[in-house]
């Protein structure tokens, strides 16, 4: 969870600043899917991840060997969409069933497509900093956006405006991603990035973001 901290940051800014929801209902953003109704064991974390928590016990024995043969994880993807492994980018079409083979370390987690979402690997804690680049994971099968938000984190200045964000969208017919110009700024912001883009799993570009808009074709 610690890599994926920028996006669950960003997450709680939006909740702050425009009264959004991290954990939805399946019906929050899938309404039009009926069979969504029926379901109470899966969830959305903010629009883009799908989780699906294995709540039924597992067993191992001493040496911590699984006593559970074949054991999965039956999940449904929600219609209307095109559908991501987070671990595996392995793409899933929306309205079926599929079985994911789980273990004591993982739980399923599909990302929608359309997703943009920011991930910052080697960090171990919530407020650390690092050197890594922020990675910037686009998911195609849809127009995408997402608001990027980074504030001091160690104060309540955000309180009084100082914070940062920054609107990414990404356009499936014209294959492009645009980093908007950066909003507001606060105490010790980096007023460079480096950012490595991804396309479903895949690294294409390293590019280095100053504030200003960019517009990338991918």
């Amino acid at each position: 969870r610690y890599s994926l901290m920028p996006y669950i940051y960003s997450l709680a800014g939006m909740v702050r600043l425009k009264s959004d929801t991290i954990m939805r209902s399946l019906m929050f953003d899938f309404p039009e899917d009926k069979k969504t109704c029926l379901i109470s064991d899966e969830f959305m974390f903010g629009r883009s991840l799908l989780v699906c928590p294995v709540t039924a016990p597992m067993y191992y024995d001493v040496g911590g060997k699984s006593l559970d043969a074949d054991r999965k994880r039956t999940c449904y993807l929600p219609d209307g969409n095109v559908w991501y492994g987070l671990s595996d980018s392995i793409k899933y079409d929306g309205g079926n069933t599929v079985e994911v083979e789980t273990d004591i370390n993982s739980i399923p987690v599909f990302v929608r497509g359309g997703s943009i979402i920011p991930v910052r690997k080697g960090l171990s804690y919530a407020m650390e900093e690092n050197d890594e680049p922020i990675e910037l994971h686009i998911y195609t099968g849809m127009d995408g956006e997402f608001t990027y938000y980074d504030d001091a984190g160690d104060d309540y200045s955000y309180e009084d405006g100082e914070y940062e964000t920054v609107d990414i969208k990404w356009s499936e017919a014209d294959r492009t991603l645009v980093i908007g110009k950066r909003k507001g700024s606060f105490k010790g912001m980096r007023s460079d990035r480096e950012i490595s883009l991804y396309m479903d799993g895949r690294h294409v570009k390293d590019i280095v973001y100053s504030g200003e808009s960019l517009k990338l074709e991918l």
